[in-house]
């Protein structure tokens, strides 16, 4: 994170919570596909039967580890909001100041608004770049979208926002 006098940025991993879940609930995906192959190889007398099996540990192994090196980079300065996320991203989305009617920083529900991490819409024409943290940047834009950007160091943003002259 880097903090100058009118620019906050900051980057952030996927919610260690997060990872967490996903990976056992693959886990336990891959448990009952052991079990499910393993009997019907026994049954059917085919060792193919297993190739499923691999797959799915293909599966497993790689979102394991893309959720370990997804990073997204959020940068506040004078101009807007920029928030990039790698591997969903190529240029990232910026919200240019003049569209923003109102910000807010408050705290994040990630499961319960969004139902879970990453780049989520919500109900009430929410989109969420939620990654860590427990404090949101909620800005309503002048068309009444709202985006919600989840942050670390809620302080030091608040602290650039203020700089910046941008009601809180």
């Amino acid at each position: 994170m880097q903090i100058s006098a009118m620019r906050f940025t900051e980057t952030q991993h996927l919610s260690r919570q997060a990872i967490r879940i996903v990976t056992w609930i693959m886990v336990g995906v891959t448990l009952f596909q052991l079990v499910l192959f393993t009997t019907l190889a026994v049954g059917m007398r085919d060792p193919d039967a297993f190739y499923p099996l691999g797959f799915t540990l293909a599966v497993m192994v790689s979102t394991t580890l893309l959720m370990r090196i997804a990073t997204m980079d959020v940068c506040v300065n004078a101009e807007g909001v920029h928030v990039k996320a790698r591997f969903f991203h190529r240029r990232g989305r910026f919200i240019p100041w003049s569209d923003v009617a109102a910000v807010r920083l408050r705290p994040l529900r990630a499961f319960s608004e969004f139902g879970g991490w990453g780049i989520r819409y919500g109900f009430s024409n929410t989109w969420g770049y939620i990654y860590d943290g427990t404090t949101a940047l909620e800005l309503t834009l002048a068309s009444k979208k709202k985006v919600v950007v989840s942050v670390v160091d809620d302080a030091a943003l608040r602290a650039v926002l203020q700089a910046l002259d941008i009601a809180v």
